[in-house]
């Protein structure tokens, strides 16, 4: 089955956000020469997919950033790295346009759905990078994120949604409804400037 237009142009996205905030939070936190150590990302997330045979559980560090995107509109995003030898490696997104988000309940979209907007919502995915010959995500598809705390220095939250696994190899893909529950904490990234 095809991927729509939205849920690869949502997928283009994410991805270049993922990719320039992991540069930056990778330059960010090594020794900066003069014996002080750069910020230090000890904030964390907590992510578990269920559904229809799937029982994943991931965990590590989260950051947030807000920086103009390549349109000049301004992009908040949360990113999310797990960071447990046991676990398998992942990185993950939950982003929107506009500015960090006050307390309060928010939608989520579907990212794959041509009438939901993936950028007025928010937009919530995670990559499973372990498998090396097939693509592995897990996409939102609708429901509601909880911001908890919303601070220059904190955003931290919660949510429960239904989402879609999808598995791509290059002879096969499968679709499969999940259940997204996460609760996240995530610092600030002060060295993200721009996309």
């Amino acid at each position: 089955m095809p991927l729509s237009s939205m849920f690869r142009f949502a997928r283009r996205t994410a991805l270049t956000l993922i990719l320039g905030m992991l540069l930056v939070a990778c330059d960010s936190g090594g020794d900066s020469g003069d014996g002080n150590q750069g910020p230090q990302f000890q904030e964390s997330f907590t992510m578990t997919i269920s559904g229809n045979g799937i029982n994943e559980t991931y965990e590590g560090i989260a950051y947030w950033a807000e920086a103009p995107d390549n349109q000049g509109d301004t992009a908040f995003a949360i990113s999310l790295s797990s960071n447990s030898s046991t676990d398998a490696a992942a990185t993950g997104l939950i982003f929107r346009t506009g500015q960090r988000p006050g307390t309060g309940t928010y939608s989520v979209a579907n990212i794959d759905d041509e009438a939901s907007d993936p950028l007025s919502n928010f937009a919530i995915y995670l990559i499973d990078a372990s498998a090396t010959n097939s693509f592995t995500g897990y996409f939102s598809d609708g429901g509601d994120i909880n911001i908890t705390e919303s601070t220059g220095n904190v955003v931290a939250g919660n949510f429960t949604i239904p989402g879609t696994l999808i598995q791509s190899s290059p002879n096969q893909q499968d679709r499969i409804d999940v259940t997204i529950d996460c609760t996240f904490e995530a610092s600030n990234n002060p060295g993200f400037v721009s996309l």
